[in-house]
C-alpha cells in the first residue's frame, strides 16, 4: 500500500482543503519540480515555500526519472500517434490560445520540438512552453505515472477531471482514487485557517497514529470498491462513513473527559491518609514521599494518550488538537 502521493499537474500545490487533508492523510507528499527552482524560489507561492521549507511537501525532480529505460518522450510520441489523441482537435485548440505553460526541464528538448512540429506548442520567452491543454495534462498525468511507478508514490490531483478520458485508460484504476477522495473529504477535519507549523509538529507526534488509521481507512475503501451494485456500494459508504464519525466522537469524549481532577484528587487522598498515619504514629514520613510518587505516576499515565490503541485515534486527535 502506497503511503506518499506525488502531486499534479502544477508545481504550487493549491490552497485549499486538499492541500492541508492530503499533509494530514499521507506520510510523504511530493511535487514535480525543475531543479532551477531550488534556487529561484520566485516560481514559488507563499504557501508552497512554507510548505517545501517545513518539509511537508518534497521536492521531486522530473530528470532523475525521465531518461531512465524508454526516454518519455519515445514513450509520449507514441501516444500522440493514436487515434484516440485526437491531432487535429488539439491542433485547432491551440490555434486558438488553449494553452497551458510547461516548464522545460519536466521534459525532454526533444519532445517538445515534437510538440512544436506538429502545432501544438510553442516556446515562450524565458524557460517555459505554451502547450496545448489537454496535451498539457497528458504529459504531466503520464510523468506523474512514471515517476510515481520508480518511487512508489501514488500519483494525486485536486483535478479528477484530467482522468475524465478514453486515452488514459491503460492507467490504473481510479474507482479507489474517487473513492478515497471522498471518504476523506467526508471525515477528515482540518482547521478552518491551517498553520502548518502545527500541522508539521502534529505529524511528527503522532505517525504511529497515523498509519493506523489510514490503513484502517484503507481496508474500507477496497471493500468499497469491490461492491459492483452502484446502490449497494453507495449504502455501505454512508454506513461507513457514520460508523468512523461516531467512532471519532466517542473517542474525542474520552480524550475531552475531565477525569484528571478525580484522579489527581484520589491521589491526594491517599497521600494525605499515608501523611496523617504516619505522623500519629510518630513514623518517618516514608508514607509521604510514597503518596507523592504514586501521585506524580498517576498523572503522568493520564497525561499520556488514553486512546493510543485505538484505530481511528488518529482522527480523534485531529478533531481535538487541530479544528
Amino acid at each position: 500500500m502506497a503511503n506518499k502521493i506525488l502531486y499534479y499537474p502544477y508545481v504550487n500545490l493549491p490552497q485549499s482543503n486538499w492541500t492541508t487533508k492530503s499533509i494530514l492523510y499521507w506520510d510523504e507528499v511530493g511535487a514535480i519540480i525543475p531543479r532551477e527552482f531550488i534556487d529561484r524560489t520566485e516560481e514559488y507561492g507563499d504557501q508552497m515555500l512554507e510548505l517545501v521549507g517545513l518539509g511537508l511537501v518534497r521536492q521531486v525532480f522530473p530528470e532523475e526519472i525521465l531518461f531512465q529505460g524508454m526516454p518519455f518522450s519515445t514513450y509520449f510520441s507514441a501516444l500522440m500517434e493514436r487515434a484516440e489523441f485526437n491531432m487535429d482537435q488539439k491542433r485547432i485548440n491551440f490555434a486558438n490560445g488553449l494553452v497551458s505553460r510547461i516548464h522545460k526541464e519536466k521534459f525532454s528538448h526533444d519532445l517538445f520540438n515534437n510538440l512544436v512540429g506538429n502545432g501544438l506548442a510553442i516556446r515562450t520567452i524565458g524557460e517555459w512552453y505554451h502547450v496545448e491543454t489537454e496535451t498539457a495534462s497528458l504529459m504531466m498525468i503520464y510523468l506523474a505515472s512514471m515517476i510515481s511507478s520508480e518511487r512508489d508514490y501514488l500519483a494525486a490531483t485536486d483535478e479528477p477531471d484530467l482522468t475524465q478520458n478514453i486515452i488514459y485508460q491503460n492507467l490504473p484504476t481510479v474507482s479507489t482514487d474517487a473513492i478515497r477522495s471522498q471518504i476523506i473529504e467526508d471525515i477528515l477535519p482540518v482547521p478552518i485557517s491551517p498553520d502548518f507549523k502545527n500541522i508539521a509538529k502534529f505529524r511528527q507526534k503522532y505517525p504511529n497514529e497515523l498509519r493506523t488509521f489510514r490503513r484502517t481507512l484503507e481496508k474500507a475503501i477496497i471493500d468499497l470498491a469491490n461492491i459492483v451494485d452502484p446502490v449497494l456500494r453507495e449504502e455501505r459508504y454512508k454506513l461507513t462513513v457514520e460508523g468512523f464519525k461516531e467512532k471519532k466522537e466517542e473517542l474525542v469524549e474520552i480524550l475531552s473527559e475531565n477525569n484528571l481532577g478525580k484522579i489527581v484528587w484520589e491521589g491526594v487522598k491517599g497521600f494525605v491518609a499515608d501523611g496523617g498515619i504516619s505522623l500519629i504514629l510518630g513514623e518517618p514520613l516514608t508514607p509521604l514521599v510514597t503518596g507523592y510518587e504514586t501521585l506524580k505516576e498517576v498523572v503522568t499515565q493520564k497525561k499520556a494518550n488514553p486512546i493510543k490503541n485505538e484505530d481511528l485515534a488518529y482522527l480523534a486527535l485531529l478533531e481535538k488538537n487541530l479544528k
